[in-house]
């Protein structure tokens, strides 16, 4: 490897290079990075409101490609488990994908197409109101049979949950992955195991019915993400990395 710094964008995706025998001094760690202007918190945009029929409702939102390991299924299942017990339960999904056909076989089977909003793409420009119309963020990211299949495949870090973290949300994420890069665990929202039906329904009620802990995370969140992953810190420090490795070449010319 003649690499003079190898930039991962979280542990987890450091620790799966490492597997190939690459000396850990090569390693800096460099996570994806948030536009916290863009992406901040604010009233929810009247126009989803309406297109969605989401007033008075409890709004779980996902943004992620359709694919089995992003757990949208699972959801899913909550969401038929929850809505006798929150019966104004909404689950906004943001995205497309190769799950699309059996995600929606699933709402018929449950029966609780008046739960699920399939919202398809939606351009990253407009993701932020979105994540100003839901209540909490859930993605519960997991390994699945595919996954053991097709190396590589998995949440190298999850930039959306520090999205939705910008916009002062609260956010639920599976274990599987990079995840506790972006999410710090019982102070910006949850990390779960996401095939655990029991924990994740125990965790939906947590946030949707106790206002006081769902404001508190996503406080914390918003306050954690401009700190630490506003993009001009990241830039930064990828700029200072730069520097140094061309100071470094200079010096051995």
């Amino acid at each position: 490897m003649k690499a003079d710094k190898i930039i991962p964008n979280s542990q987890f995706t450091m620790e799966e290079f490492m597997a190939l025998d690459i000396p850990e001094e090569k390693f800096q760690i460099i996570t994806p990075g948030v536009d916290t202007e863009r992406f901040q918190p604010s009233t929810p945009n009247f126009d989803l409101v309406n297109k969605y029929q989401l007033q008075n409702k409890k709004v779980l939102l996902t943004v992620a490609r359709l694919d089995e390991r992003k757990g949208h299924d699972k959801v899913i299942e909550a969401i038929a488990r929850l809505k006798k017990e929150i019966p104004n339960i909404v689950y906004l999904i943001v995205g497309k994908g190769r799950e699309l056909k059996r995600l929606k076989a699933l709402v018929r089977k449950y029966k609780i197409k008046e739960n699920i909003r399939f919202c398809g793409y939606v351009p990253d420009e407009d993701l932020s109101k979105y994540y100003n119309c839901c209540d909490l963020f859930i993605l519960l990211n997991r390994q699945t049979s595919d996954d053991e299949q097709l190396a590589g495949d998995y949440e190298g870090f999850g930039i959306v949950f520090l999205e939705a973290s910008a916009c002062g949300k609260p956010v639920i994420a599976g274990n599987f992955g990079g995840i506790r890069d972006a999410v710090e665990d019982d102070k910006s929202g949850y990390i779960i195991d996401g095939n655990d039906m029991t924990i994740i329904t125990t965790t939906i009620k947590k946030l949707l019915l106790n206002d006081f802990n769902k404001i508190q995370l996503g406080k914390y969140g918003r306050e954690r993400v401009v700190e630490f992953f506003a993009w001009k810190k990241i830039s930064k420090e990828l700029n200072t990395i730069s520097n140094s490795i061309i100071q470094e070449y200079h010096e051995r010319s």
